[in-house]
């Protein structure tokens, strides 16, 4: 187990009669949730979340009342990306931030839908934490103050009329923690104006364990719980760790599906030598390929021919006038237009042969790729 050292990243700011107030509690809220989310996804504020499914509610409506293609905007991809997808299904993303009825307005939970989707927990700590800023109550964790071994969570108490407030802690039994201000039995008293600091650790770090905080004098009405990640031994929580390995099994099991329902493709390659899980197509060495046809229109006069048939190259048929020139006065049987009949005949040769022009072969022009089957 790597040695840990103990940390007091916030232990200058926090005094007993010190003022210290987050400029944001909202975004301190936000942070609680990355604190016990399972996933590596950002975590996005409410009110961008929210904003942002507003407007793709409204696209959405629009889109599905008239029969034009949908042309949405950033917006979707925002609430796509929050499902962990880059293209998830519009339909998708509507049954999850859309009310149902025909309105089809951004959900009044959408929010909580969101979190709860990071970690189903994440939420729970999240309202907590707003309810406590509605007390003028604010918490902080700082990213930086959260080790494998320890933990720091600040909290200030910032009334607009003179009052106290009373906190206390609870955590799991791995767990110790010690407010920096005076305390008694796991509680310490805040006047206004005041903030603190609770400083905690733990002997091992391969389990979860969560910091509970909550007033005395309301018991269990609103309790903040803090989850407090396993790590590995290199550091990095294991949730997150669990995730991106689930993330990459997903990925190759999509791309195992992909491939096998490539079984059989024919595809061309800028190549000279077919891909690993390849290999050549010999019917199409030197030839054009050609669909298959079961139309009824005879594209293909051979009709629909089984796959890997090979045709010879053909000319159609068709004819040319021969038209001989000559002295006059005598009558032969030509192919003049519209049909055969006696003509003048001009002159004494009896047979004619055109002049070869050409190169080997009809073809149009092309450019050359190697043709390769799957396996």
């Amino acid at each position: 187990m790597p040695c840990i050292t103990r940390h007091h990243l916030f232990a200058a700011l926090v005094t007993s009669a010190s003022v210290w107030t987050l400029p944001n509690a909202h975004a301190a809220c936000t942070d609680i949730i990355a604190l016990s989310k399972t996933t590596a996804q950002v975590v996005q504020s409410q009110d961008s979340l929210e904003s942002n499914a507003s407007a793709f509610c409204k696209e959405y409506k629009s889109q599905t009342s008239s029969s034009k293609s949908a042309s949405y905007s950033a917006s979707y991809k925002f609430l796509s990306a929050s499902m962990g997808q880059s293209n998830a299904a519009e339909s998708d993303v509507a049954s999850k931030y859309c009310s149902s009825d025909a309105s089809l307005t951004v959900r009044a939970d959408a929010y909580r839908q969101y979190v709860e989707s990071i970690s189903p927990q994440a939420y729970a700590a999240y309202e907590a934490c707003e309810k406590f800023s509605r007390q003028d109550i604010s918490f902080d964790v700082n990213p930086a103050s959260i080790l494998p071994a320890e933990m720091s969570i600040s909290a200030s108490f910032a009334p607009k009329k003179e009052s106290v407030s009373k906190l206390k802690y609870a955590a799991s039994k791995d767990v110790k923690c010690r407010w920096t201000t005076k305390e008694q039995d796991g509680v310490t008293v805040l006047p206004s104006g005041s903030s603190t600091l609770l400083e905690c650790e733990r002997a091992g770090y391969t389990k979860p364990s969560f910091i509970s905080i909550y007033e005395e004098n309301s018991g269990n009405s609103n309790r903040l719980t803090i989850a407090w990640p396993a790590y590995n031994d290199n550091g990095t929580p294991l949730n997150l760790v669990t995730d991106l390995q689930q993330k990459t099994q997903e990925a190759l099991t999509r791309l195992d599906q992909f491939s096998r329902s490539l079984s059989g493709a024919v595809l061309a390659f800028n190549a000279s030598q077919c891909p690993a899980g390849w290999t050549e197509y010999a019917p199409a060495y030197g030839r054009f390929i050609r669909g298959i046809d079961k139309g009824a229109t005879k594209a293909d006069p051979a009709g629909p021919r089984e796959p890997g048939n090979v045709q010879a190259d053909a000319l159609a048929k068709h004819s040319h006038e021969l038209s001989l020139q000559g002295a006059s006065g005598n009558r032969a049987f030509v192919n003049r237009t519209p049909a055969w009949g006696y003509d003048d005949w001009h002159g004494a040769v009896t047979s004619a042969t055109t002049r070869e022009s050409g190169g080997d072969e009809t073809r149009p022009k092309n450019v050359a790729l190697l043709y390769c089957q799957k396996g």
